[in-house]
């Protein structure tokens, strides 16, 4: 059924029904939402829970793969070993063969391939490095005689670093082969046993390296390396110079930014280690950032607790609702930034953090919902980020009376691209009954997302649910004999224009051309480019709809290329039951993909994305 075609030329016929169903993947809905902000604390979110080796002074904690935990219960040379939980804490295993003593001090696991750990074992200054490939069922030694700590670079899978006395040695072959460099050198036999005990890396995707050492002597503390760790300079400047730097953290999103835990308290610079303020005063052992939020800080202090900030290590509040003990030894948080967990000195215990909620405030530059059919319906959307355990509520931008669309920045960061696509239609005049609306919506997005449709005349709510890229149409949505509410003028003053047949995208890079097909009649022709900026636009289906200026097809584009392994990502859609097919031609390498929607549900509308659109063949 060519629902645009009847619209717009009047065609009287039996209107399709209404989808019976709608799938629900929507994870969170508002009212959940709500509840979660309501109760804070509600059970099994946002309080501390013990979850196992009691009374031992769990000095390391690493994860592995999805619920696997690692810890080391060595803490100031106490023998007690490593330990695995496959369950994310809920029961532990020893995980010591293969470790003389053992007493831990250090730990690492490869996060590119998660069953390779690496150890520092030892006692009385006789330290040695460990590897594991079998997720700690066996260990062997791979000598570095007095390593104190251990870091395996991100995206580097066979890049590891070791601090020893006064220098790092870091290998490319998984440990099979060495490179050592002096991280300092003096002729004072006192610093030849400054040792390096906490390493951290910058981007994943470059060579800076932070080294902290553990010195009881006036001396730098904080060294840093550009270069893979070929060579070094001191990053010092403020830090007190007797102190032992534990922990050192480093925002993936701004290199510059960088904070040390240590004995004299949390340091925080924002200029690459070139100067230092006090964050804490209170001795603190480990500083970790939130994966999906790095200004979101945590720090295991010695004698606090742990500590949050929430503005990149600026200021601080306690985080210790349900009580761990106040003597943080280690801390490790899942990617999701969802659970963390803590090694203190009686054992380790975790943090189940809410969903995080983000509301729309409307503002001069957006609003909340689309208001459409003269004002006659209110239209809000809503999506979520699993991953990430994030509900956003959509900003809406009205494009006229009867289409809008939605953006989420709070997930993209971006309030300008378009995300879920709507449409309505007023049909009432189709019927002598008085007919109905109709809703069309679909999404340039992968995210699971809710739309909810209010009509202000009659107080009729729909909701409609879908599992991202795909959409609906809703043909018996919302009954027109009301009239209530239906003449109230448009506010809306934005005026969509076709201009020719080819949209340009990304700086005219690429050139977009449509055509669509009715399968009823197997006309074909060729739509109509609106342009909407720089990386998306639209195509009207005129020869179908009568009307140039209205958006049956949604295009966007994004160029990822700076991202690693990255192309350029193309994503479309549609808000017809017409077979469409999408051509892009990119003028720089002459490549050219074709794009077709899939019309055979005409209640489901889907589009697609390409993320490899230098790969010869579209997905």
């Amino acid at each position: 059924m060519n629902w645009i075609t009847n619209i717009r030329r009047g065609a009287k016929e039996v209107l399709m029904t209404g989808p019976s169903r709608l799938r629900a993947f929507f994870a969170f809905t508002l009212a959940a939402a709500a509840l979660l902000l309501a109760q804070p604390a509600a059970a099994g979110y946002n309080a501390w829970t013990r979850l196992g080796l009691d009374n031992r002074e769990v000095g390391c904690l690493v994860l592995g793969s999805e619920a696997e935990l690692y810890a080391a219960a060595g803490y100031d040379g106490s023998v007690e070993g490593i330990w695995k939980s496959a369950d994310g804490g809920e029961t532990w295993t020893s995980a010591s063969s293969g470790l003389p003593w053992p007493a831990v001090s250090a730990l690492a696991v490869d996060q590119t391939r998660p069953d390779t750990l690496y150890a520092v074992d030892g006692v009385n200054s006789q330290f040695l490095l460990y590897k594991s490939t079998d997720g700690a069922a066996t260990w062997s030694s791979l000598g570095r005689s007095g390593a104190r700590s251990v870091l395996v670079a991100d995206r580097s899978p066979s890049r590891v670093y070791v601090g020893l006395d006064h220098e790092v040695m870091s290998s490319a072959d998984g440990g099979k082969t060495w490179k050592e460099s002096i991280v300092y050198s003096s002729s004072d036999a006192i610093f030849d046993s400054l040792a390096i005990i906490s390493l951290a890396a910058g981007r994943s995707d470059s060579s800076t390296i932070y080294a902290g050492s553990d010195m009881d002597y006036p001396h730098e503390s904080i060294f840093e390396s550009n270069n893979a760790g070929d060579s070094w300079v001191q990053r010092s400047d403020g830090l007190p110079q007797q102190q032992s730097v534990y922990s050192l953290a480093v925002d993936p999103t701004n290199p510059a930014r960088v904070l040390a835990a240590s004995s004299a308290g949390l340091w925080r610079s924002n200029n690459g280690g070139s100067s230092w303020t006090l964050a804490l005063q209170t001795p603190t052992r480990v500083v970790v950032l939130d994966p999906t939020d790095p200004s979101i800080v945590y720090a295991g202090t010695l004698g606090q607790g742990v500590q949050i900030s929430r503005d990149g290590g600026a200021h601080w509040s306690a985080f210790n609702e349900g009580g761990p003990n106040r003597f943080v030894l280690s801390l490790a948080i899942e990617a999701t930034g969802r659970r963390l967990y803590a090694g203190t000195r009686s054992g380790v215990y975790a943090f189940e953090i809410a969903p995080v909620f983000y509301p729309c405030v409307p503002a001069l530059d957006h609003l909340c919902s689309l208001s459409l059919m003269r004002g006659r319906f209110q239209i809000s959307m809503s999506a979520s980020d699993a991953d990430r355990s994030v509900l956003a509520i959509g900003e809406a931008v009205p494009q006229g009376d009867e289409f809008g669309y939605f953006s989420l920045p709070q997930l993209t960061g971006d309030s300008a691209l378009p995300e879920v696509v709507v449409k309505m239609a007023d049909a009432t005049s189709l019927s002598p009954d008085g007919g109905w609306f109709w809703v069309f919506y679909s999404a340039l997005t992968s995210l699971p997302y809710e739309i909810t449709v209010t009509d202000t005349a009659t107080g009729q709510v729909r909701t409609y649910w879908s599992d991202g890229f795909c959409g609906g149409a809703d043909t018996s949505a919302f009954p027109g004999g009301a009239a209530a509410g239906a003449n109230k003028p448009s506010t809306v003053r934005t005026t969509l224009s076709a201009s020719g047949d080819t949209l340009s995208l990304l700086g005219n890079r690429f050139q977009a051309t449509l055509t669509a097909t009715d399968p009823r009649g197997g006309t074909t022709a060729p739509g109509m480019a609106i342009p909407q900026g720089d990386r998306f636009g639209y195509f009207s289906l005129p020869a179908f709809t009568d009307d140039p200026n209205f958006p049956e097809v949604f295009v966007k584009m994004i160029d990822a290329t700076s991202l690693p392994g990255g192309d350029f990502w193309l994503f479309h859609t549609g808000l017809t039951d017409l077979r469409y097919t999408l051509t892009v031609t990119d003028s720089v390498t002459g490549a050219v993909k074709i794009y077709q929607n899939d019309p055979s549900d005409p209640i489901r509308l889907c589009g697609g994305a390409d993320t490899a659109f230098s790969v010869t063949s579209p997905p």
